[in-house]
């Protein structure tokens, strides 16, 4: 009897468990949602606090680091669940279509925005640094990838080896900061302050720097491939070595900036502004230079083959043992240049104005010469056999040596023992075509009386 009833009772058993069993589902959800709300409100009140925590230590003036690289990499993170950046950066092929997306599926911290942040020096000197004014805040190595820094404060801050890609630091004040070797690529910084910044061997590939400031800045060796500069101020900015490749210039003031050995290749410069420039063994090959303004400057053993000039001014430049094969140059004001040993084969002269200039040594075989200014102009040695369209009109006053070609039915007087030019007399005004004043004071040429 007793083993008849067994099964019974587990029946009961069973048919008694499975009527509860809903009850115990539902109970475990809601344990299981309050479990995540409970977490939800502890990790936001948690990142609030430390949000507060950042805020007040990045506000308060302190010399050095001061934690200062931990808050910011903090306020500028993004956290959550399931999180992929990672992934996203593995996927070349996709990264501009995945790079907008949320970095997690579930977004417990949301990047917060740096706009307007001051993290200049401490208002007075402090003993240590007096005399050397004050030391800017101390940020070597930081990962601020993307931050929003528009309008903020760096001033004098030392950001070295810096992660600042994509960043937006339009408006920015980075007035003496040290950014060498820090990484900027794609980043906007237009408008931005870099005067008297140091900014050697920084990566600038294909930043925004529109009508920035970067008047004596230090950017020997510094990547500029394909910035955008239109507008922007470089004078005597130290360029040397630099990378600005296809980078627009246009526009742009380096009046006496350094750009010795730079590559400047396909770079645009229409309209910029560069008198006393060094351009010593720069690299201009295939670059627009139209309209813009070269006086005074030092181009010799530059590279301009191919090169645009077309109504440039170059009155005084030094272009000694340039290149300029298959140069455009109609129009273009070179009153008193000095071309000593230029190669100037297959150059369009055109209009141009070289009188007084000294072409001592020059190669011109091909050169175009119709209605150019040859007047007065030192041709000794040089080789002008196979130049086109040149007529004896245009060589008034013009010398040269024994050794001078020039074509058939043309001929200059020998200029003797002077074959380079003779510095024109304190004072002496003229004017170029566009009808701009220049005089002849303290042994060069300057614009105005």
């Amino acid at each position: 009897m007793a083993g008849d009833e067994r099964p019974g009772f587990w029946l009961r058993w069973h048919n008694r468990v499975k009527a509860i069993e809903p009850w115990g589902i539902l109970l475990a959800v809601v344990a299981l949602v309050m479990s995540v709300a409970t977490f939800w409100i502890d990790y936001s009140d948690r990142v609030q606090e430390r949000e507060v925590r950042a805020w007040q230590l990045l506000t308060t003036k302190a010399p050095g680091n001061s934690g200062k690289i931990a808050a910011l990499e903090y306020l500028n993170s993004e956290d959550g669940l399931i999180c992929w950046p990672w992934l996203i950066e593995q996927l070349d092929w996709a990264y501009d279509e995945l790079q907008d997306l949320p970095m997690c599926l579930v977004t417990l911290k949301q990047q917060s925005s740096l706009r307007g942040i001051d993290l200049s020096p401490l208002p007075d000197p402090t003993p240590e640094t007096e005399g050397d004014g004050p030391a800017g805040v101390y940020l070597d190595r930081v990962n601020l990838n993307g931050a929003d820094l528009l309008y903020a404060n760096l001033q004098d801050a030392r950001l070295v080896h810096a992660d600042l890609q994509g960043a937006d630091l339009s408006r920015t004040n980075l007035r003496g900061a040290n950014l060498m070797h820090a990484n900027l690529m794609g980043a906007d910084l237009d408008l931005v302050d870099f005067s008297g910044a140091f900014l050697k061997y920084t990566n600038l590939q294909s930043t925004s720097l529109y009508k920035a400031n970067l008047r004596n800045a230090i950017l020997t060796g510094a990547n500029l491939q394909g910035a955008h500069l239109r507008g922007a101020f470089l004078n005597r900015a130290d360029l040397q070595q630099a990378n600005l490749q296809s980078a627009n210039l246009m526009g742009a003031t380096l009046l006496d900036s350094r750009l010795l050995h730079a590559n400047l290749q396909g770079a645009k410069l229409g309209d910029s502004k560069l008198e006393g420039a060094t351009l010593f063994h720069a690299d201009l090959s295939g670059a627009d230079l139209q309209y813009s303004v070269l006086s005074n400057s030092d181009l010799g053993y530059a590279d301009l083959s191919g090169a645009i000039l077309n109504r440039a001014r170059l009155l005084g430049a030094d272009l000694s043992e340039a290149k300029l094969q298959d140069a455009n140059l109609d129009r273009t004001f070179m009153w008193r240049a000095r071309l000593l040993g230029a190669d100037l084969r297959g150059a369009s002269l055109v209009g141009a104005n070289l009188q007084d200039s000294v072409l001592v040594d020059a190669d011109m075989r091909g050169a175009n010469l119709r209605a150019a200014d040859l007047r007065r102009t030192r041709l000794g040695s040089a080789d002008l056999s196979t130049a086109i369209n040149l007529t004896q009109e245009q060589l008034i006053g013009a010398c040269k040596s024994a050794d001078t070609l020039l074509p058939a039915g043309i001929s200059v007087r020998d200029c003797g023992e002077s074959l380079e030019e003779d510095q024109p007399p304190e004072g002496t005004r003229v004017y170029d075509r566009e009808g701009n004043a220049w005089q002849w004071r303290d042994g060069e040429w300057k614009k105005g009386w």
